[in-house]
């Protein structure tokens, strides 16, 4: 089996660093040095996937979460009735267990939908409630559960995970003791974004039974996987009602949850805990920068919004406000790894500057794009932040990373028929993803990144060697800086370029991170 993220320390894209903006600073529990490898610095994580990402010359994943195909309403389409492949998860060959396993990759499995029937709802999809038999006492299980009477109900969900658990490690019944080495999937997310109700409209009482119910089943299967408790949305559209003013603050809703889990009796309380680091909760234009709650020309995010709901927390100060929720509940240890199972721009017109005369995006569009995601990824693996999965690394109108050149009529950019056609290949940013992985990985954080004035600077060190990672909040135009930054003599950029520095002459930085060292 595949090595195991927690232990061997080599998960994707994971970050570090100390808050400096005024929105909401948290004292951290990061220690220092802080190894890359303890991040998922790897990672091209890619969801929705339709193609494995290092087809496209992308870093391939340690880690991914499966998250197309393979839900609840999908897999079990009547009480009983279960999909033989489990959706696209078993499908031979193409589903998301074979390709990870050939791969050397682990999958996440976020839980996320409901089936219509199971909530006593009409219609084939999926619904955004509790089974409903979550209350009921003394409740006789049907298949695979045949001749179970669960005192506490909730019989329909268990059945789903069980049939899942069977199927996820090979066997019929529940194993005398919990499987090593033997189940594919190690990682399970107690469910997607549910402070958002377009996700889950019932209450997180109703929401911790499940993950607590579902969490005592995946322990009596697997000895060696997880249970990932989480995730809510620092961006989207919140949980209304949760925060002031409906604001539904995210750590808010992720302490409520955390708190209803442990008030079961004998709870089994997650070993991770996850969140989603996105900029903004609703359609912002541009998105603020990952330093900022700020955005440089929406009004719903201008920087004398008081509260700024829409932008409530920069993504710099995200992590810290999980930790602070954990540091409050003293069931929680202090060392529970902190991931975030999505984050990115969103929505591609949230960062865009305009069209070329091909009618593609322009080069502004795509060093904004580059800037972000190097950024972004470099702070939050600073951080400590254990996983960091792009959304998404193929999608056409979501933070794409590798494009295909669909023409605006086709059924790829139905989500965003007025967004400019992407060419085939690896986008800006996604470049910037591969060079990025390269400055990081196998590298170590020396301490915090620090703010001075409108220049941030992250210290690394590499195969011995003192390195720094630099760059300018300033949205256009460069700035020099002569002092404080040390003295390197090469300075590496996101287009794969080095240039020679000239002692005294300081360092030019623009928007994009650069990578100063000593080494050509």
């Amino acid at each position: 089996m595949f090595p195991d993220p927690l232990c061997v320390r080599r998960v994707f894209w994971v970050f570090a660093f100390l808050a400096v903006f005024a929105s909401c600073a948290v004292a951290q529990t990061v220690s220092y040095p802080l190894a890359i490898d303890d991040a998922s610095i790897e990672n091209a994580y890619v969801l929705h996937a339709k193609d494995w990402p290092s087809k496209f010359g992308l870093p391939n994943p340690v880690i991914i979460r499966s998250n197309a195909g393979e839900r609840w309403y999908q897999i079990e389409t009547s009480r009983g009735k279960f999909s033989p492949t489990f959706g696209n998860l078993f499908t031979p060959e193409t589903g998301w267990v074979p390709i990870a396993e050939k791969n050397h990759t682990q999958l996440i499995y976020t839980f996320n939908t409901v089936p219509a029937w199971a909530a006593g709802e009409q219609g084939p999809g999926p619904a955004r409630r509790a089974p409903l038999d979550i209350d009921e006492k003394n409740e006789s299980c049907q298949t695979p559960l045949e001749g179970v009477t669960s005192p506490d109900g909730n019989c329909i969900w268990k059945e789903w995970v069980t049939a899942l658990m069977q199927k996820n490690c090979g066997v019929s019944q529940q194993p005398p003791g919990p499987l090593t080495g033997r189940c594919h999937i190690h990682y399970f997310e107690a469910w997607n974004e549910f402070n958002a109700p377009v996700f889950w409209d019932d209450s997180l009482t109703h929401l911790a039974k499940m993950a607590n119910d579902m969490a005592v089943i995946v322990r009596a299967y697997c000895g060696d996987c997880k249970v990932i408790g989480g995730s809510t949305s620092a961006g989207g559209v919140g949980r209304q009602g949760d925060g002031p003013s409906g604001s539904g603050e995210f750590d808010r809703a992720l302490g409520e949850f955390l708190d209803a889990w442990h008030r079961i009796p004998n709870a089994s309380l997650p070993d991770i805990v996850s969140f989603h680091a996105y900029p903004s909760r609703t359609n912002v234009f541009p998105v603020p920068m990952p330093e900022t709650n700020v955005s440089l020309g929406d009004p719903k995010c201008a920087q004398f919004s008081v509260p700024n709901v829409s932008c409530q927390y920069a993504i710099v100060n995200q992590p810290g406000q999980v930790r602070a929720v954990l540091a409050k509940r003293r069931f929680m240890p202090a060392t529970t790894p902190v991931w975030d199972t999505e984050s990115g721009w969103y929505g591609n017109k949230n960062l865009f500057h305009g069209v070329d005369a091909n009618g593609y995006a322009d080069a502004i569009t795509g060093m904004m794009r580059q800037a972000f995601l190097a950024r972004e990824t470099i702070l939050l693996a600073n951080l400590g932040v254990g996983v960091n999965l792009w959304y998404e690394a193929d999608h056409q109108c979501n933070g794409t990373l590798i494009g295909f050149g669909y023409p605006q009529s086709s059924p790829e950019m139905r989500q965003c028929p007025d967004d400019p056609v992407i060419p085939p290949g690896l986008t800006p940013a996604g470049k910037a993803l591969v060079i990025v992985h390269g400055w990081l990985h196998g590298g170590t954080f020396d301490g915090p990144c620090k703010a001075s004035g409108s220049v941030w600077s992250c210290p690394l060190a590499q195969n011995g060697q003192h390195e720094l990672l630099a760059w300018t909040t300033k949205n256009s135009g460069t700035e020099t800086v002569s002092q404080g930054l040390g003295p390197f003599s090469y300075a590496h950029t996101l287009d794969g370029k080095s240039e020679r520095l000239t002692p005294g002459q300081g360092v030019t930085l623009e928007m994009r991170p650069v990578l100063l060292n000593n080494t050509p």
